[in-house]
């Protein structure tokens, strides 16, 4: 005698994550084999490795004074005074240090005066760094002939001239860096 309205469940083949095969999974977790499933306990093993190499290289370079110069690396001292830079001179309707034909949609970095490569001991000076389209700092090499123009305009010619002066050189201490960050961040946080 045949039954009606019950039918045999479907059984559903799952495809395996590391070999590709098909398998009816019967628990949770479970693989088609055994070392597929060990495949995975290792790419997981190496994947936490490779997280905890991450970190401790993280920390690593916090105690390095090229992080802490390298406006790239959030949270260092160049990250939050050309941070704060941009807002100041936003607040100030500086458009571009070096033009005034930026849209406002164009992207704005923290433009040197003198060069990092130039004078490095002004790398952190604020009178140094002024808000400057993309185009202008990297397309134009910083558009140094109008920037000074304006920057005359702006601060005066004996600032100017102190700027393009003699100075001496710093090198700063990682606890120096550190509370420069600090007082940076919260200057730009006074601005915001």
């Amino acid at each position: 005698m045949k039954r009606t309205g019950l039918s045999k469940p479907k059984i559903k083949l799952r495809k395996c994550d590391v070999c590709g095969e098909e398998f009816v999974k019967q628990r949770m977790g479970q693989r088609c084999h055994v070392h597929c499933a060990y495949k995975l306990v290792i790419q997981d093993r190496k994947k936490e490795q490779a997280k905890d190499a991450r970190k401790a290289k993280s920390e690593f370079n916090k105690r390095q004074r090229s992080w802490w110069l390298s406006a790239k690396n959030k949270g260092s001292t160049a990250y939050w005074l050309h941070k704060y830079v941009r807002e100041r001179d936003r607040l100030n309707r500086i458009i571009c240090i070096s033009c005034d034909g930026a849209k406002p949609d164009n992207q704005f970095h923290a433009g040197h005066y003198r060069s990092v490569g130039a004078a490095p001991e002004l790398r952190l000076e604020p009178s140094n760094i002024f808000r400057q389209c993309s185009q202008c700092n990297t397309k134009k090499s910083g558009n140094q002939a109008e920037f000074r123009i304006r920057l005359v305009k702006l601060i005066g010619l004996e600032a100017v001239e102190e700027i393009e002066g003699p100075h001496l050189p710093k090198k700063r201490t990682l606890e120096e860096l550190e509370e420069l960050r600090d007082h940076w961040k919260a200057e730009y946080q006074k601005l915001t």
